[in-house]
């Protein structure tokens, strides 16, 4: 497929048509700004219960949130400003790649595996995909074994960084994090693994939603620990949980927290049984 015009040379081309259509000006919408702030948020950039002067992130991330506003935003229709910029020019190569954009764009931690003059070969964490990031000024930086956290905008098979901002990630930390998000998978698949078999074993629906929904949160939480393996977790972090969920989701009432915690029962037993740990955590400890 031949691409029309380069990543660069379209956002250009994008915000030129966003000013001349006049849909620029919607930028200003409070609204808008609140939207962004909640894609920042889902990207995990903003700390759940951190107070946000809006004007004031938006400010500090105003090339991002250009980019969001462009190629991830719906402005009409479901559709964004690129996507609407592209059609209306009879762009079909542009079109389907802006749709892309929008459904691959994300928050990638990514180490760098080659430099090349024009971008960074980098193997992304999570999936294990090798991606190529185009870009002019980072090779001129760029360590091998060294890590970037970054907005990337999938575009023509390569990848872009939004605003030009990355965090670099030293190659120390970057060893911490491979082990943190191979804990993590390893975490979630125990999670399954034990869904599946409460699901065997005939119990219902509503409460495997329950058992879900808790371990799901709990996942969430060991995210955010220094935990790397199963048998670091201690009855300390069940009631660091606990008190965590409450001030998350403080909407929760005590029914579903007395919930919550005995579906972490049943998974903490699920896992001594099977070996996986070495202890069973919570047992019967009254937290």
């Amino acid at each position: 497929m031949g691409m029309v015009v380069d990543f660069r040379t379209l956002q250009n081309d994008v915000l030129s048509f966003a000013k001349e259509s006049g849909v620029l000006k919607g930028i200003a919408d409070p609204a808008v700004k609140h939207e962004f702030l909640l894609w920042m948020y889902m990207l995990g950039l903003i700390k759940r219960r951190t107070p946000i002067d809006v004007e004031v992130f938006v400010e500090d991330h105003k090339t991002e949130f250009l980019d969001w506003f462009l190629f991830v935003h719906e402005h009409r229709d479901g559709k964004t400003i690129g996507q609407i910029y592209a059609e209306k020019n009879r762009l079909d190569d542009v079109r389907e790649e802006a749709a892309e954009i929008k459904e691959g764009v994300g928050l990638f931690l990514v180490e760098i595996e080659g430099v090349d003059t024009d971008g960074l070969k980098v193997l992304d964490l999570t999936s294990g995909e090798k991606l190529f990031v185009r870009d002019k000024t980072l090779p001129s930086q760029a360590k091998l074994g060294e890590g970037l956290l970054t907005i990337l905008y999938p575009y023509a098979g390569e990848y872009y960084i939004s605003g030009g901002k990355a965090t670099r990630v030293e190659i120390g930390e970057m060893a911490k994090a491979k082990r943190k998000i191979g804990f993590i998978e390893e975490f979630e698949n125990m999670v399954n693994e034990f869904i599946d078999h409460s699901e065997k074993k005939g119990i219902s629906e509503k409460t495997l939603r329950k058992r879900y929904e808790a371990l799901s949160l709990f996942t969430e939480f060991l995210s955010e620990e220094p935990i790397t393996n199963i048998n670091e977790i201690k009855l300390s972090h069940i009631r660091k949980f606990m008190k965590w969920s409450k001030r998350a989701l403080p909407y929760y009432g005590i029914t579903t927290r007395e919930e919550h915690l005995a579906a972490l029962k049943k998974f903490f037993r699920y896992l001594h049984e099977k070996g996986y740990s070495t202890a069973d955590v919570i047992g019967r400890h009254i937290l």
